[in-house]
């Protein structure tokens, strides 16, 4: 984990994951906070293929179509990480239908949820979910990096 920069409780936590993997994650933070990166870190190392979904371009928010089409992708058996960014750009219709996916989480599939909105998620998805806040490293933490 040497690789990451996050805050020392925020690194307690992601190794607490990555020791039990929950089948959702939801990681919220600031934007700009790393929360992108962090997912795909974990991907890694949990050896897993990436997938992620965000708003098709042009529009501002994540479509039921979107998330229909991940029950046809999570049902291949194949090991998955779904990375939902900005998950706060569900629209309605297609939270509760992810919401579904969460209730009967395919076998070998986790998904992980960036936000930094966490109050426009569902509180069924959020209460279904793990949840990892990144905390912004301190500005002497930032600068004992420079200096290495």
């Amino acid at each position: 984990m040497s690789s990451l920069l996050i805050h020392p409780q925020t690194k307690l936590k992601v190794t607490g994951y990555l020791n039990q993997p929950t089948h959702a994650l939801l990681l919220t933070g600031e934007e700009g906070s790393g929360k992108l990166h962090l997912s795909k870190w974990l991907g890694d190392q949990l050896q897993l293929t990436r997938y992620i979904v965000e708003a098709e371009e042009g529009k501002s928010a994540i479509s039921i179509d979107q998330v229909r089409d991940l029950y046809t992708l999570t049902k291949t058996g194949s090991a998955l990480l779904v990375i939902i960014k900005d998950a706060h750009n569900l629209s309605k219709e297609a939270q509760n239908a992810f919401l579904k996916l969460l209730e009967e989480p395919p076998k070998e599939v986790r998904f992980i949820l960036t936000t930094d909105n966490n109050d426009a998620i569902l509180s069924t998805i959020r209460s279904r979910s793990q949840e990892i806040r990144i905390l912004p490293l301190a500005k002497r933490e930032i600068q004992k990096i420079g200096r290495a």
